[in-house]
């Protein structure tokens, strides 16, 4: 299963500006993550909480995968989130962050 978890990838909120960066100072991402602190959350709770969904999606696919051998990968700067997700789900046997 691939997870792209909020404002990753394909889920980037939507730019006012096609050729405009995301992730510059006062950019979208900052807003988003502005507005999430005043709400006392954060985008990176949000993001790990999309890991921990995916997880329990596939524990309830018992006929498919093995919920007691469930591991995480996760790859560059968003590899912190699976870590998280690791330490909050005993169903993750295990996780490799690269």
């Amino acid at each position: 299963m691939v997870l792209n978890p909020t404002a990753v990838g394909p889920l980037l909120p939507h730019l006012d500006e096609p050729d405009e960066d995301p992730y510059k100072l006062f950019g979208v991402l900052d807003k988003h993550t502005d507005e999430l602190m005043w709400l006392g959350d954060s985008l990176a709770a949000m993001r790990v909480y999309d890991v921990l969904r995916a997880v329990d999606l596939a524990a309830g696919m018992a006929d498919v995968i093995d919920e007691e051998d469930i591991e995480l990968y996760g790859c560059g700067r968003y590899a912190v989130y699976a870590g998280w997700a690791a330490m909050l789900q005993p169903k993750v046997k295990s996780v490799r962050m690269d």
